[in-house]
């Protein structure tokens, strides 16, 4: 007997909401806390844009304590920090980092060989048969 694909979801807006909070918007650890699958979980995030826009909120957070923690970071003086922010923020005051490329100056061998085929030789495979 097929599943009825529309049958009323075990947990609540709500609760699902509460749970991807808890989780800080991992989807798999809200998952778990709600006893559902993963992909239960996913297509309840992206079926309903109530539950949608509450996992973006929860991942834009995350941005902000990570914001948050490089200034910190910065602030104490940490050059890996530094030099992070200004390779991703100050690229238009020339913080980029490239990779130079030196070209020689002598032209690269080319080698092309041909192989002569003589059909008369060939084995004519069979249909249907086997190679052995």
């Amino acid at each position: 007997m097929p599943k009825d694909k529309t049958r009323k979801p075990r947990h609540s807006d709500a609760q699902v909401i509460a749970a991807l909070q808890a989780s800080a918007g991992v989807m798999a650890h809200a998952a778990r806390k709600l006893g559902i699958s993963r992909s239960m979980m996913f297509r309840r995030v992206h079926d309903n844009e109530k539950v949608k826009a509450a996992w973006e909120e929860a991942k834009e957070t995350n941005i902000d304590l990570a914001e948050s923690k490089l200034m910190q970071s910065i602030q104490e003086g940490n050059l890996v920090a530094i030099l992070f922010y200004l390779k991703c923020q100050g690229k238009g005051r020339g913080y980029v980092e490239r990779q130079e490329h030196e070209l020689v100056d002598k032209p690269m061998p080319a080698q092309v060989v041909f192989t002569a085929y003589d059909a008369s030789t060939m084995p004519i495979p069979q249909a249907g048969g086997d190679d052995d």
